[in-house]
């Protein structure tokens, strides 16, 4: 019956996806969870599904909420500040640096002041969380 459904849906160009049988995909359907506007997607070309799901949910407990706050940030850079789609190498480089200059821990801290210092440091005079419109959770400093 599966396959016979597939060779319908072939014949009207409707892409198939068989979970018992992924040699006879059209696509892979991937693990993914959300935080905000971060999408995080799993897969293994329908190898195992299972194992996708379960290294979906790994992420999802390793990955902190900072991420979601960064991803503001450079939706807000981008808008603003960095520049257009043809220079998306120095925007990854811009985004590396306040990775590695310690941008997440000072989110996950609450170091607004740390925070403006870096985003300063790496994208500008005057650019800050303030300036970009960008607010820290409750509780934080």
């Amino acid at each position: 019956v599966t396959r016979a459904v597939a060779a319908a849906a072939r014949r009207r160009g409707v892409p198939v996806n068989s979970a018992d049988d992924p040699g006879a995909c059209d696509f892979f359907v991937p693990a993914c969870f959300r935080s905000g506007d971060l999408t995080v997607a799993v897969a293994t070309s329908g190898v195992s599904p299972a194992l996708a799901a379960v290294l979906r949910d790994e992420l999802e407990m390793i990955l902190p909420g900072e991420w979601r706050l960064l991803l503001e940030i450079a939706g807000k850079l981008r808008s603003g500040r960095l520049t257009s789609s043809s220079g998306s190498a120095y925007n990854q480089q811009v985004l590396r640096n306040l990775v590695d200059g310690g941008i997440l821990p000072l989110l996950a801290r609450g170091d607004r002041p740390g925070a403006d210092r870096l985003l300063e440091a790496e994208v500008g005079r005057g650019c800050s969380l303030a300036e970009l419109g960008i607010s820290l959770p409750k509780g934080s400093s």
